[in-house]
């Protein structure tokens, strides 16, 4: 983990570079770009070096105060780099005049932070020339992840069988089906979560002993074995009903490997795979039925009888009553998480230097390939997902938290109840948990590189005495702290990167913000933010500009003003949402158009006139992927019908979201065939429109939410259409009084949701249409088609 203290370092090595390619100083001394990229490669160096020693015996304690070492010197060079970085500015002048004007101001300032950086460099150099093992590879670890996993699995598959009734019996039922071909059958949890220690309980069975002719346990983790070893291992299966179970499988090669060993057996031959990465599971498993998922862990009474029985094993499982409540307390401390959408998580790993785009890839996009990674692999949990399946937000156990804290050195410093911190450590990310930020003051905060400030312990007061020190944060989120204003501190901290406001009471933004050139993400969500200063436009690293409010009192969402300028100098923006434009408009939604990288829009207060405008700069966001657009009011029109020729829609599109009237659908609707979401709200279609043949081909829908979307008595859903629909709202049809969903429409339907539609009293629907419907939602719907629903429900059973 050492080593990912240095990807940002490089980021900032790289844009030094960049900006330096032909400044030399003017006093005879050599181009500080040779400075700069010495830094560069000494940080390359010493990242392949903390990198192999991740591999190395822990034991070897020459080896940890190598480390120490390497890593104190890489943190000189990020202390000499940022406080260059700091001291030098950012922003180019558009006339030379200007620029003549700049550089005789701060001629001495840019002169001695170049000296002061050139020696710092050079020290730091001599340093490193006295450590042999850089410039070598280190070996391999004796001792890999793969056999300490195996001697886990073999403690758990003694411990007695606690909260796994219900997958016992599935899978002892699966294995006794009678079945034409070879079945997988996948267990699929994170380490410690109980897969194996299953499978042998219903492996070893008298059932399943009785029912099958031959057996097999391998253990892929082991060494692999020739491929004709393997298949002379299994000869002995040829020809009987077997079932062969596959323990620690990590890779799809793992399983095709021995799978294509298998020799022939009879009818009803079975085989289970015990594995932690999901992704292998959903890749190769016949349907869901057959992913076995123990993430979710044992339910608290389980995981309670389980504990008494192993830690009160001389009282028979028996707790005694004066140990109950520290016995709980310990037991609760295994089931603790917290939450975090994916997309705070993603930017947050941006922010700080972690991810590294593939080719063709954004740095959300790879992101989210690396958080799949991880929640294939269980080492994350996904608490929410989208009606399409990506994770919404998710979390890690508490005790897998634990252990990477531990294992985390000085890389991140927890601040949280009953924590201590070293007298001589070096704060440079903190992490501070419903305590008070105050009990830091006596600590030097000066290498603080990323503050995370959870609850409501600390005041604001004692956050800004902390910014005034932490002259070098990248990071900052103070998500939900009690801020009153826009913290002075903050423009006076020239490298931050992320900065997180969202939740808090502040009510504007200061023209200085314009200061800080390296802002990726600036999230004013859910404040009383009404507009944004034009300097905002200077920041062209800017990513992620997260703005929109909710109405207190209607709930409505309320975007924020930007300024007439130059919105297209935001060339590297990924989101802009939720923005209102009132001066220049014409000219503010034709500059959109500017922005081709593009991926998430949101505008309010649209009037009809503006549509044709907005269309022509919508066409060009290749990129895009969520469109949120409303108009000023429920009776302003939206005129959106603009998109059908030459270029059409962006072909990307899967979000999508109108709000206010119109006269027809938009044609381009019907060729988006990436969209998975669509929300229609105040549409206010006629009756006798077709709306609904619109929407009801798109082959990649979801999702569709429709509000006030059209008059009339009858809603018809037609057989075999919205074939992947999972979700589907109905809400304020004020005229609405039958609505009919046939048989075969809506086949993959989870979720249905009827919302004041006061005057509908009948619902009439095909069983085929139900037949996986997890959720019915009622919301002030009208007494008499509540009584109808019980009736026919009660009839039913």
């Amino acid at each position: 983990m050492a080593e990912l203290a240095i990807p940002l370092s490089l980021m900032m090595a790289e844009k030094a570079m960049s900006l330096f390619e032909r400044c030399k100083v003017n006093d005879g001394s050599h181009n500080i770009h040779d400075d700069v990229e010495i830094a560069y490669k000494c940080l390359k160096k010493m990242q392949a070096y903390l990198g192999d020693s991740e591999e190395i015996d822990e034991g070897s304690l020459m080896l940890q105060n190598r480390v120490e070492e390497v890593q104190t010197l890489a943190y000189e060079i990020e202390d000499a780099l940022d406080k260059f970085m700091a001291q030098i500015p950012h922003h180019f002048h558009s006339n030379m005049f200007s620029q003549k004007l700049h550089e005789f101001a701060h001629y001495r300032t840019e002169r001695n932070a170049k000296l002061e950086f050139s020696t710092k460099i050079k020290n730091v150099e001599m340093k490193i020339s006295s450590f042999s093992g850089l410039d070598s590879l280190l070996e391999p670890p004796s001792y890999s992840t793969r056999q300490r996993d195996s001697l886990i699995h073999q403690v758990l598959a003694e411990e007695e069988i606690v909260g796994f009734k219900e997958p016992r019996e599935r899978l002892t039922k699966q294995l006794m089906e009678a079945d034409l071909r070879l079945l997988m059958i996948f267990i699929v949890g994170p380490g410690g979560s109980g897969k194996t220690t299953v499978a042998k309980n219903v492996y070893e069975s008298d059932s399943i002993q009785e029912f099958f002719d031959g057996l097999a346990w391998i253990d892929v983790s082991r060494p692999s074995k020739a491929e004709e070893d393997q298949t002379a291992e299994l000869s002995h299966l040829k020809g009987k009903r077997f079932v062969v179970i596959l323990d620690n499988v990590w890779t799809t090669n793992d399983l095709e490997r021995i799978t294509n060993a298998l020799p022939k057996g009879l009818l009803g031959s079975k085989v289970i795979i015990i594995t932690r990465n999901s992704d292998i599971a959903s890749a190769r498993a016949e349907s869901s039925e057959y992913i076995h998922d123990l993430c979710s862990g044992l339910l608290w009474k389980d995981a309670w009888s389980l504990f008494c029985n192993k830690a009160f094993k001389l009282t028979a499982g028996y707790c005694p009553p004066e140990l109950q409540e520290w016995a709980k307390k310990f037991l609760k401390k295994c089931e603790e998480d917290y939450s975090i959408s994916r997309d705070r998580l993603i930017r947050l790993w941006s922010a700080e230097g972690f991810i590294t785009p593939g080719k063709g890839q954004t740095m959300e996009e790879a992101g989210e390939s690396y958080l799949n990674e991880l929640i294939g692999r269980n080492l994350v949990r996904v608490t929410t997902r989208e009606m399409d399946g990506r994770a919404r937000s998710c979390r890690v156990l508490n005790l897998v938290r634990e252990f990477i804290i531990s294992k985390a050195g000085n890389f991140i410093t927890v601040l949280e109840p009953y924590c201590s911190i070293h007298s001589g450590e070096k704060i440079r990310r903190l992490s501070v948990q419903n305590v008070n930020i105050n009990l830091l003051k006596a600590k030097d905060l000066s290498h603080i590189r990323t503050l995370l400030v959870f609850g409501l312990a600390s005041s604001p007061s004692e956050v800004e005495e902390v910014l005034k020190v932490s002259t070098y944060l990248r990071v900052l989120d103070l998500q939900g702290v009690p801020l009153k204003n826009f913290p002075d501190s903050v423009i006076g901290l020239p490298l931050l990167r992320y900065l997180n406001l969202s939740q808090t009471e502040i009510k504007s933004v200061p023209k200085s913000v314009g200061n800080l050139a390296f802002l990726q993400t600036l999230n004013l969500k859910h404040t009383h933010v009404t507009s944004l200063p034009k300097k905002i436009y200077e920041l062209q690293d800017m990513r992620h500009l997260l703005l929109y409010s909710c109405d207190v009192t209607s709930g409505v969402a309320q975007g924020v003003e930007v300024p007439a300028g130059n919105i297209g100098a935001l060339s590297s923006i990924q989101k802009l949402f939720l923005i209102k434009v009132k001066k220049q408009r014409k000219v503010v939604l034709k500059a959109l158009g500017e922005l081709i990288s593009l991926r998430k829009l949101g505008l309010v207060d649209l009037e009809r006139e503006h549509g044709r405008e907005l269309c022509c700069s919508i066409q060009k966001m290749a990129e895009l992927s969520t469109l949120d657009i409303r108009s000023t009011g429920e009776e302003e029109y939206l005129d959106l019908d603009h998109m059908n020729s030459p270029a059409g829609p962006p072909s990307y599109l899967q979000h999508l979201s109108l709000t206010g009237r119109l006269e027809k659908l938009p044609q381009w609707i019907s060729q988006l065939h990436s969209l998975a979401r669509i929300a229609l709200n105040g549409s206010k279609l006629d009756a006798d429109s077709s709306s609904l043949e619109t929407l009801q081909d798109l082959p990649n829908l979801v999702e569709l939410e429709l509000v006030d979307f059209c008059t009339g008595h009858l809603l018809k859903f037609r057989a075999k259409k919205f074939k992947k629909l999972k979700a589907l709202r109905i809400e304020k049809f004020d005229e609405l009084d039958l609505m009919i969903i046939e048989d075969g429409a809506m086949p993959e339907l989870k979720r249905l949701t009827l919302s004041k539609c006061r005057n509908l009293k009948l619902f009439l629907f095909g069983i085929g249409s139900i037949m996986l419907l997890e959720e019915f939602l009622l919301y002030e719907m009208p007494d008499e088609f509540i009584s109808k629903l019980q009736i026919d429900s009660e009839e039913h059973n």
